[in-house]
């Protein structure tokens, strides 16, 4: 009788658990996982009270009575740890993804003389999340403003060989494309903002970028720093569907929680120490953007740079006039 009851609550235990999860893994996926999982738990109980009945520590009580006893402790390990723990734990990250999503801000900062909007920006969102910011920007159309965006310019093949060397990673847009791919979002399309107020590519190409690197003598990462980029390059077209979907959710909840700490110093500390060639990538671009806000002669300047850039640009701008200050923030909801 007992046996019965803990089939029926292995059962439905199973179809609980799995039903979040069912409309990714398909189906008859979800159905067979059912019976093989009642298999697992039940069968791996069993064999434990077996275990526990003949080289268990013998006492008053009878076999039969020492086999319920460590099959019930088995089967319910079974279930709490092997199955039970990593639904639960995956449950937990797509609730996380769902309930509370991270965001970026569109940040003014003013000295009283000129005004900045600094929106925030990430290379790979949702398409909902650049469509916002599009229609949130084109409220400054007609208006005295002027657009400053980031862009990376490529030079020269060697260059960018360099820059691929000294980042542990291929520079190109296949990088950027695999990380949406996994995550099932979009790539930034600078294009479509151009045209909605006067426009400025306010960054360094390659060749700039590696030229300041050699003055700085800046070395190249650990070739370890590569590897997994690597082997996700050449397994991601071979996934199934599951693993696929799998991916998309931990690689979302990855962006979420790197969204969430960005602002935190440690951050950029460990990027510095693991990529020496990010003291140019972060802090050189921050100079030249400040730079070029200092001396626009348009007062109010609306800027699309990386979130990280922030914090640098504003201190920078701080230490030439004290006067600058942060006096409006709006949060846009980056994954959807």
């Amino acid at each position: 009788m007992i046996l019965y009851f803990l089939l029926l609550i292995t059962f439905f235990a199973n179809i609980w658990l799995s039903w979040s999860l069912g409309s990714w893994i398909g189906v008859g996926a979800f159905l067979a996982f059912i019976p093989l999982s009642i298999f697992i738990t039940v069968g791996g109980g069993i064999a434990l009270g077996l275990v526990g009945m003949v080289f268990g520590k013998h006492d008053h009580r009878s076999r039969g009575r020492r086999f319920l006893r460590d099959f019930l402790r088995g089967w319910a390990w079974i279930i709490c740890v092997i199955w039970l723990m990593p639904w639960i734990l995956l449950g937990i990250v797509q609730f996380t993804n769902n309930a509370a999503p991270a965001t970026l801000p569109k940040i003014t900062i003013s000295n009283g003389e000129k005004t900045v909007i600094f929106q925030s920006m990430m290379h790979i969102g949702s398409a909902s999340f650049y469509d916002e910011v599009q229609r949130d920007m084109e409220n400054l159309r007609g208006r005295e403003f002027v657009f400053f965006y980031e862009g990376v310019e490529s030079g020269t093949a060697e260059s960018i060989a360099e820059l691929s060397r000294l980042t542990g990673v291929e520079v190109s847009e296949k990088m950027y494309t695999l990380f949406a791919q996994m995550s099932w979002l979009t790539l930034q399309d600078i294009e479509r903002y151009k045209d909605i107020i006067p426009s400025t590519n306010v960054d360094i190409s390659t060749d700039e970028i590696i030229a300041f690197a050699r003055e700085a003598q800046i070395g190249a990462p650990l070739p370890a720093e590569n590897e997994l980029f690597v082997q996700l390059a050449d397994r991601y077209p071979h996934l199934n569907d599951f693993q696929k979907r799998t991916l998309q959710i931990l690689s979302r909840w990855f962006l979420n929680i790197l969204l969430r700490t960005y602002t935190n110093p440690a951050l950029e500390n460990n990027l510095k120490a693991q990529l020496p060639i990010f003291d140019i990538i972060l802090d050189k671009r921050n100079t030249i953007l400040a730079e070029a806000i200092i001396e626009s002669p348009v007062p109010n300047i609306y800027i699309h740079y990386g979130a990280l850039h922030y914090a640098g640009v504003l201190a920078i701008l701080q230490e030439k006039d004290p006067r600058w200050r942060e006096v409006a923030r709006t949060d846009f909801q980056v994954i959807r």
